[in-house]
């Protein structure tokens, strides 16, 4: 296969000795650079018994690397290794976890056929980096549209997944420290800005116009946000101080207090799949674990609800999806035996305020850059350059609705 090279080796632990691959036929699944800095391809096989003769299809789905960048361990580099280490080896640590303590073993992640970083044995990704997972359309699970995101119910069978997983990496953080040490935070990198990503950051920042000046005009367009724009320019100084001081992370300062557990750090739409049974969401997986890190979970339970969960149900049930992922985590902590008052719902709120610098940041970059309708995917240069006049009303409706909880909760103090 042109595309992969050792295909065939590389899925011969999946398939097993003795069966052989006799034809295989790829397809694209996404335009080069729209899943970010890879390709995504479908690769129909089709596969003999050699003792039988019987021949079967297996289809499957594979991430490549096209950034040139990945030749000098750049960005591309950095995420590529995360994924294919995420399922190769955190994924069996999770699951070995969850049997040893009789927690639920989750069906939340695809099936992990092969993968590697490069072809020469080191510890940094090259372009020879191939992730191979099952390929979940067959078993009708589908994207929503990003554009108009998850409605009431679909959004708590995600919260309900995601509160779980969260839960059960933090009480491995308490009930096996070293294991969790060893084998989740230490692989847990995130997207650590490289050199132009620093520089370019720091340029964006002394532009006049900016996403964050573009933030304030769109806060101006409401009553209760224009009222409070001296709180607004007060975080952003405290925003650009903070990301000035931590280099390590690209949206900024890493928040680890005693909700500190497993995150994907990128859980939004595009990197959450569901299958339907008469038209209600059943199934929940979620993929592209480029970013996680160790943080405390509230970065990505805000990250989620402000950017995939509609309008109008963040509007009518915020406080309920709120306290809704709150009784999944705390419930999945007590099964664990962890019983705390440290991880009451007040301390749990609590935490919202000291995740705010880097969500907030993130959800503006997502929201403004990524999201709204006159930005491609992948087209991450794209954002610097955005105008009012080109956002989406319900991106606007998306900031304003943040910034409304933020100022009433006091997340921004």
């Amino acid at each position: 296969m042109n595309k992969i090279n050792d295909f065939k080796e590389l899925i011969r632990d999946y398939i097993g000795p003795n069966k052989s691959v006799i034809d295989t036929k790829v397809s694209n699944v996404t335009a080069p650079g729209e899943n970010y800095m890879s390709e995504i391809i479908r690769i129909q096989v089709i596969l003999k018994n050699e003792t039988t003769g019987i021949k079967e299809d297996l289809s499957l789905v594979a991430k490549l690397v096209i950034d040139a960048e990945i030749a000098n361990g750049g960005t591309t580099a950095i995420i590529t290794r995360n994924e294919v280490v995420f399922y190769k080896e955190l994924i069996p640590v999770i699951e070995e976890f969850q049997r040893r303590h009789d927690l639920p073993v989750l069906n939340i992640f695809p099936k992990f056929i092969a993968g590697r970083i490069n072809l020469n044995g080191s510890d940094v990704a090259d372009t020879d980096a191939v992730l191979i997972l099952e390929d979940l359309s067959e078993s009708g699970f589908k994207n929503l549209d990003r554009m108009k995101g998850f409605d009431l119910n679909g959004a708590k069978i995600v919260l309900n997944n995601m509160a779980t997983l969260h839960a059960e990496l933090l009480a491995m953080r308490l009930l096996e420290p070293e294991t969790y040490e060893a084998k989740i935070r230490s692989n847990a990198r995130g997207l650590k800005p490289n050199y132009l990503d620093l520089k370019k950051r720091s340029e964006f920042f002394e532009q006049p116009a900016n996403l964050l000046t573009l933030v304030e005009d769109i806060l101006k367009t409401d009553k209760e946000c224009s009222s409070q724009l001296a709180q607004f320019k007060n975080f952003i100084v405290k925003l650009k101080t903070g990301l000035r001081q931590n280099t390590e992370n690209y949206f900024g300062k890493m928040v680890r207090d005693d909700f500190e557990t497993l995150v994907h750090y990128d859980m939004w739409t595009n990197n959450i799949m569901q299958r339907f049974e008469d038209g209600n969401p059943v199934q929940t997986v979620f993929v592209d674990f480029q970013m996680y890190r160790s943080v405390s979970c509230a970065t990505d339970l805000i990250f989620f609800l402000i950017t995939s969960v509609q309008i109008q149900y963040l509007r009518s049930h915020f406080d309920y999806l709120l306290e809704y992922y709150y009784q999944v985590f705390s419930t999945t902590l007590k099964k664990a035996g962890i019983v705390d008052s440290k991880y009451g719902y007040d301390q749990f709120l609590d935490s919202f305020r000291r995740v705010s610098e880097p969500v907030v940041y993130q959800v503006i970059f997502m929201v403004l850059g990524i999201i709204h309708p006159n930005t491609d995917v992948g087209g991450n240069d794209q954002m610097y350059s955005v105008s009012i006049e080109n956002v989406s009303q319900t991106a606007k409706d998306k900031l304003i609705f943040m910034f409304q909880q933020a100022f009433k909760r006091g997340w921004l103090e």
